[in-house]
């Protein structure tokens, strides 16, 4: 994928826990399926996530979706009981930290 700024990209990451484990603590996704990682300098724009199969955990487990630099960046903490089958999360509206939105209307500094 190049960065070209002349349109919508998009960039598509898998969590499977039989590929990429299931330890308690961070787990970094890599671009599958014959996509590429998000280029140096891409505004992100909006984060879909989409539960396939049922996350399980006893306590009070959460999730959060963001990178290096913000661990929930995208999506905040997510209880666990709340990532159901087909369960659907859009980060948009959230006012995440690193999407562009309209809080902020402006591109958010790298």
């Amino acid at each position: 994928m190049s960065f070209k700024n002349d349109g919508v990209l998009v960039a598509e990451y898998v969590y499977d826990f039989d590929v990429d484990g299931g330890a308690i603590g961070e787990i970094i996704l890599s671009a599958k399926d014959n996509k590429s990682a998000l280029p140096v300098g891409a505004v992100v724009k909006d984060c879909h996530m989409k539960v396939v199969t049922a996350f399980t955990s006893g306590g009070s487990a959460t999730l959060e979706v963001g990178n290096g630099d913000d661990a929930d960046g995208y999506l905040g903490s997510i209880a666990v009981a709340s990532l159901t089958d087909n369960a659907l999360f859009n980060a948009s509206g959230q006012d995440s930290a690193l999407l562009w939105d309209g809080t902020n209307d402006h591109m958010i500094p790298l």
